[in-house]
């Protein structure tokens, strides 16, 4: 197969973007999240934590959100692709914004119910688990609206 042919090649410059916007969402978010908002809820728990001084897994965080950027981009870019009539309603094409944020509800529920399922293994109050709930739901529907506002301006195989 000759290089002209190859349906991935126009995938991955997309999927290159989107996935770096989706790192820089996701990092400034689990900042604002688990730096800001519920560092008080952290710091009344720190028995359940690591000390400050076996912190040092930055790196390890780095690949973890590098992952996850990853895995939310192809999974939009597939849903996109699975049905794009799904898209549209009556005939019309459906506003990019409304595809990411329903993607990202769903995404965001699915996050939310992860995070917040930690509740039922560890002693947490339940103010926290419900606010790592709303924080994942939060996160999802931006992560959607990110990647649809990335994609949707892209002509490629992999977007809308």
């Amino acid at each position: 197969m000759e290089n002209s042919e190859c349906k991935m090649k126009a995938c991955v410059k997309p999927m290159i973007i989107s996935v770096l916007a989706v790192l820089v969402t996701l990092f400034a978010t689990e900042y604002l999240i688990h730096g800001i908002w519920l560092m008080p809820l952290y710091q009344q728990t720190a028995s359940l934590w690591r000390p400050m001084s076996e912190m040092g897994m930055f790196p390890w965080c780095i690949i973890r959100l590098l992952a996850l950027s990853f895995i939310y981009s192809a999974l939009y870019c597939k849903c996109k692709k699975a049905k794009p009539e799904a898209c549209d309603i009556d005939g019309k094409k459906q506003c990019p914004i409304q595809h990411g944020l329903c993607f990202g509800i769903l995404l965001g529920l699915l996050i939310g119910t992860m995070m917040a399922s930690s509740y039922l293994w560890m002693p947490v109050p339940g103010e926290l688990a419900i606010k790592w709930f709303i924080g994942g739901l939060g996160q999802g529907i931006l992560v959607g609206l990110v990647l649809s506002c990335i994609c949707s301006k892209k002509k490629g195989e992999c977007q809308a």
